[in-house]
């Protein structure tokens, strides 16, 4: 058995219906998130994934291809409150 160390939003992940942050935890069962809102478990394979401000694009890209199923990628970055966005 492991231990996440991330939760599933700090890894880009949103239930189907959008939810994120602290509606989302990590499921007892494998490769699976809980929705607090949805009140449904959902197999990771199908919640979609926004890359994190706080990841790099080799970093995203590590985790994706380490994963046993191909990931469900939304456009864009989603920010954190913590993350330092440049001003350009």
């Amino acid at each position: 058995m492991a231990t996440a160390l991330d939760e599933p939003t700090e890894l880009g992940y949103q239930c189907p219906k959008g939810h994120k942050w602290d509606a989302l935890t990590w499921s007892e069962f494998k490769e699976h998130s809980w929705c607090y809102i949805c009140k449904l478990d959902y197999p990771s394979k199908d919640c979609p994934k926004q890359r994190v401000c706080w990841m790099s694009d080799e970093q995203w890209d590590l985790v994706n291809k380490s994963l046993p199923f191909k990931p469900i990628i939304i456009e864009g970055i989603q920010h954190f409150p913590d993350c330092k966005i440049p001003h350009k």
